[in-house]
């Protein structure tokens, strides 16, 4: 009974009829209840003033079947707007039901709050009217049942005022949640799902924060304002739908749904296992983040790409596997932009205007590219696909290389347009069935596949090249190939050009030595017009760049053929450069060329057809030298026999585009001529036999001091009678200047002497010594030079009479060994040539002089006035340079003679001081050769062609050497001297410095 009675009293407190406490809270428990259904609320709540209404457990306001006919609505609604909030506790918080109305949009308004305290579900069954929305304070459930509106008239529909993200938020069906759903950072809930099925949407008017967002049915997704969400998720078939600029750092197809982005995107779309829908972009939207396939599987999901505005997708595309479509439809004015590498099995652009483009800025890695429509692809980073489509007047504008075929199919008839140094790695072909397609180079490029097939049904239309150099390394079919001004094409190999080839303004066709076969289609094969320059290269009279056409020329007035001769030629034969079926005659043809050995003449004395005739010009009118003029000769005597490396050598040399490289190239085809070895061995001798002369000269000059055999008995203290030996160390340094127009020298010789001599009686001395000398010879301008080893051995003799007069005697056999290279280099050649010989050289010498000495003051003065007679034989082997291939040279063996008269004066100082005595002194000598023997060679090429003489500058023949020396003679057995001498003769100076240590005994 009391039970009954409590009961009775709680439907007299909540009901219309009942009025709450003005500021009271009604608590309604169920406590021992488990099923907690006697005690749901199965009429209105009606709050009459501001109050609150705590839930303690699975309490349902219910429309209560209190029969069978009659039901009853049950509300929650107040009196006076705003007033009212809902709590459901913390503690007892289940699964609860409000089947009526909350609040009332309208004149009594919305309650003030409903909070959701515990960690159930809330489900509301009719539309709610709240000031401050569905407050979360734990992980609880708010969801709208179908056809459920929420809307929050103090801007928060649903709100987390937990210290971290919590809370989800179900729409259950077709529902518009007016007011924000979560708040930025940890205010956000931490989910949101939508299961609305096929033909409901759930619509989300303000801004939406959560961790997760899901669309799992058929339904829709809308979100008006922004959505700011870790992830979304789309696991079915639905559409959600982005309005306004949104940030989700990852959307997730894992069903067939679609996401439409009706306004900026930042984060990232994948496509994974499953996840087989499609992104829409509507134009002048972007998407910041990248769209990618993450499946585990090749093509799967598709981007759309609308028009209405310039569009962008930031980041990769594809980046894991490809995607299976990219769909673009630009408009008038807009791009498309995916600025990052892009991978899809099939891109399809359908922009629908000429001014429509689709940018890909990164690479593009495709299966297919169909371009249906008019408008542009921009291709700006290197791009594979396998094949490109045309079915549309569009452009597709290379701005680097593509790998991968293009079709012009059916309706196909567009424009491929490369840029400056791209290339297509693959065939450009037409499928259509009539002459449709045109392809434009504006720059550098190589065409590496073939370019249409042969018929009408499959050619190209157009081929441009509209600048640059294009080179030409397969065949081309077009109905109309055009070289315009400024550009270049460049054959490459025999080739065939199926249609018309039209010249404009200064464009230029190099042939090289390949043929062009020209098949043309029109009534003119070939039409030149005043600029156009065919450029062929020569290699002989047989082998050469020329166009064998089957129709006729239109050939203007100066028309230019350039010639690049690289071989032989044969003076007066005829070469044809064009050779069609007819045509224009008797045109003004002009002919310029590289070829300082040839000049050529132009033709069209035969209708449609272009010769050109060489005439050679002999090398040896251009040569500065008669040496040059000798090699020329002989390398023009087989210009046009040569084979092999030769050959290669006469290409190079016809190659050379002026006279001055012509004649310098011939100065590198010959001996050395500056005779720096002959002048270098010869002072060697005179310098080894001088080591001696200038030691007997010391021992004349030297005063009897005491010496140990007064005490010892071994020295007799003169120098002249002693026994001795000594060693000298010499070097010099010299150089030749050009003479008589032959390059000059440098030369560096370091040696050393060493003899022995003994006294046959007080007058007369004989010797023997020994000599090496290593020589650097260095030519003036090249790299080239000469080694030179010298070892000589001396027997000499010296006689001192007692009077002033004395005379020396000398003769010396050497043997040389000679290590020396040859630089070559001009066009493509660029080679050394070594040669490793022997040589010998016998050289005698006689001098006399008279001493005379002068005393006054107890100071002495030496002058000897002297005279010499040097005659010196020098043999140079036979020998065969190596490592130049067929420019190394065989030559003879060579003899040359040198006959030397010596006047001159020296004068000594000797004076004496406690360490023994010195004998400074100063010297000068005037030389004269008699002979003055000139370098003269005899060679021939290893690669053929007749021998060839090298001649030598006429030397000068007269020298003077002037010098000054110190000789100190120790009270002991050693003596010391050194001297410097400088040497001077036409165009030639030289430095010698020496030093001698003697020990007597």
């Amino acid at each position: 009974m009391k039970k009954i009675l409590s009961i009775l009293f709680l439907f007299l407190m909540i009901s219309p009829l009942g009025i709450s406490p003005a500021v009271a809270t009604t608590t309604i428990n169920a406590a021992g209840n488990p099923n907690n259904q006697i005690a749901d609320v199965v009429d209105d709540v009606n709050f009459a003033d501001a109050g609150t209404m705590t839930m303690q457990g699975n309490f349902s306001i219910d429309t209560g079947a209190l029969s069978a006919t009659e039901v009853v609505t049950a509300a929650v609604t107040n009196t006076v707007s705003g007033d009212g909030i809902i709590t459901y506790d913390a503690s007892h918080m289940g699964s609860a039901n409000i089947y009526g109305q909350v609040g009332i949009v309208g004149s009594n308004g919305p309650i003030s709050t409903i909070n959701l305290d515990g960690t159930g579900t809330l489900n509301l069954f009719g539309d709610t009217a709240v000031n401050s929305g569905v407050i979360m304070s734990d992980n609880s459930t708010l969801a709208l049942i179908d056809g459920v509106d929420l809307t929050a008239a103090g801007g928060s529909a649903v709100s987390n005022d937990s210290a971290g993200v919590t809370g989800t938020l179900t729409v259950q069906g077709t529902s518009t949640i007016t007011g924000t759903v979560g708040a930025a950072g940890i205010a956000a809930l931490s989910a949101v799902n939508v299961t609305g099925g096929a033909g409901k949407t759930a619509t989300f008017i303000d801004t939406v924060d959560a961790a997760t967002v899901t669309s799992s049915a058929a339904g829709k997704s809308q979100f008006d304002g922004a959505l700011t969400a870790t992830d979304v998720a789309i696991t079915s078939t639905g559409e959600v739908e982005l309005n306004a600029a949104s940030a989700v750092a990852t959307t997730t197809f894992t069903g067939a749904g679609l996401l439409d982005i009706n306004d900026t995107l930042t984060g990232d779309v994948h496509y994974g296992a499953g996840g087989s829908g499609t992104t829409t972009l509507l134009g002048g939207k972007n998407i910041v983040g990248g769209v990618d396939n993450t499946s585990g599987g090749a093509g799967v999901g598709t981007l759309t790409m609308e028009a209405g505005g310039s569009s962008n997708v930031s980041g990769l595309v594809g980046a894991t596997n490809n995607l299976l479509a990219i769909n673009t439809a630009a408009g008038a004015g807009e791009t498309d932009t995916l600025t990052l590498a892009t991978k899809a099995a099939t891109v399809t652009s359908n922009n629908s205007d000429a001014t429509g483009k689709t940018l890909f800025s990164g690479a593009l890695t495709a299966t297919n590219l169909a371009i249906t429509n008019v408008g542009e692809v921009q291709l700006d980073t290197a791009s594979a696909v396998g094949t490109t489509t045309f079915t549309g007047a569009g452009l597709l504008d290379l701005n680097a290389d593509l790998t991968g075929a293009v079709v012009f199919a059916a309706g196909g008839s567009g424009t491929v347009a490369l840029a400056n140094g791209a290339d297509i790695s693959g065939t450009v072909t037409n499928t259509s069935g009539a002459a449709l397609g045109t392809l434009t180079f504006e720059g550098d490029s190589t065409i590496s596949s073939a370019i249409g097939t042969t018929g009408s049904a499959t050619r190209l239309a157009v081929l441009n090249f509209n600048g640059g150099n294009v080179t030409m390394n397969s065949n081309i079919f077009a109905d109309l190939s055009t070289i315009k001004d400024g550009a270049t094409v460049t054959v490459s190999g025999d080739r065939t050009l199926e249609g018309d080839l039209t010249f404009a303004g200064t464009s230029t066709l190099d042939l090289g030595t390949s043929t062009m076969t020209i098949n043309g289609v029109g009534v003119g094969v070939v039409t030149t017009v005043v600029g156009t320059t065919i450029k062929t290269t020569l290699n002989s009279a047989t082998v050469f760049g020329n166009i064998a056409a089957t129709g006729n020329a239109t050939i203007i007035d100066g028309t230019t053929i350039s010639v690049n001769v690289v071989g032989g030629l044969t003076s007066g034969a005829e070469i044809k450069i064009m050779n069609t079926a007819g045509g224009d005659i008797n045109k003004n043809i002009i002919v310029v060329d590289n070829s300082t050995r040839y000049k050529f003449t132009g033709y069209n004395t035969t209708a449609g057809d272009i010769t050109i005739v060489p005439t050679a010009v002999f090398s040896s009118a251009i040569a500065t030298s008669p040496n040059n003029a000798s090699v020329a000769d002989v390398l023009e005597s087989i210009s046009e026999t040569a084979t092999g490396d030769m050959a290669a050598v006469q290409a190079a040399l016809s190659g050379l585009s002026t006279d001055k490289a012509l004649d310098a190239a011939y100065a590198q085809l010959y001996p050395a001529a500056n005779a720096g070895a002959n002048v270098s061995n010869f002072e060697q001798a005179i310098h080894s036999l001088g080591a001696v002369t200038d030691h007997l000269a010391d021992l004349r000059n030297g005063v009897p001091v005491p010496g140990p055999e007064s005490e010892a008995g071994v020295s007799t203290g003169d120098p002249w009678k002693d026994r001795g030996v000594w060693v000298k160390g010499f070097g010099s340094l010299a150089k030749q200047g050009i003479r008589s127009g032959v390059s000059g020298y440098k030369a560096d010789m370091w040696g050393t002497a060493v003899g022995v001599d003994v006294p046959v009686n007080d007058e007369t001395r004989v010797g023997l010594a020994g000599s090496y000398a290593l020589t650097n010879v260095n030519n003036d301008g090249s790299s080239g030079g000469n080694n030179i080893d010298s070892y000589q051995g001396t027997l000499y003799a010296s006689y001192d009479d007692p009077s002033p007069w004395y005379a020396n005697g000398a003769f010396s056999v050497a043997w040389n060994k000679y290590n020396a290279d040859r630089q070559i280099s001009f066009g493509n050649i660029n080679r050394t040539a070594k040669s490793n010989y022997n040589g010998q050289q016998y050289t005698g010498l006689f001098d006399v002089g008279y001493l005379w000495k002068y005393i006054e003051n107890s100071r002495e003065l030496d002058i000897t006035p002297m005279a010499s007679l040097t005659y010196s034989h020098l043999v140079v082997d036979r020998y065969t340079e190596t490592e130049a291939g067929d420019l190394n040279l065989q030559v003879n063996s060579q003899n040359y003679d040198l006959l030397q008269s010596g006047l001159g004066i020296k004068i000594g100082f000797p004076f004496e001081d406690k360490s023994g005595t010195y004998v400074p002194d100063i010297h000068f000598k005037w030389l004269y050769d008699f002979i003055g023997d000139r370098f003269a060679t005899s060679s021939t090429f290893t690669g053929g062609g007749g021998s060839f003489r090298t001649y030598g500058a006429p030397p000068a023949q007269s020298s003077f050497d002037l010098g000054a020396g110190v000789m100190f003679y120790t009270k002991g057995d050693i003596s010391v001297s050194a001297a410097y001498d400088f040497e001077l003769k036409e165009d030639y100076t030289s430095h010698t410095g020496q030093g001698v240590l003697r020990y007597s005994f």
